[in-house]
């Protein structure tokens, strides 16, 4: 198998208040990519009103142009 590769961006959000719980994770499992191209992105709640957001996605996707 050829190797992959994929590009992410990880950000760290403080919120006003206790909107997301600690604790909590959200995945989303190839949302917003198309079927052709994997990818995906999260959300953890951590300490102190803060989230852990990130998205990856493979960079063998398709040209739509």
């Amino acid at each position: 198998e050829p190797q992959v590769y994929s590009l992410g961006v990880k950000e760290l959000w403080e919120l006003p208040d206790d909107r997301y719980p600690t604790g909590r994770v959200t995945h989303t499992l190839g949302f917003p990519s198309d079927q052709w191209t994997y990818g995906g992105g999260w959300i953890y709640g951590m300490q102190n009103r803060v989230v852990n957001l990130g998205y990856v996605t493979g960079l063998d996707y398709r040209d739509p142009l």
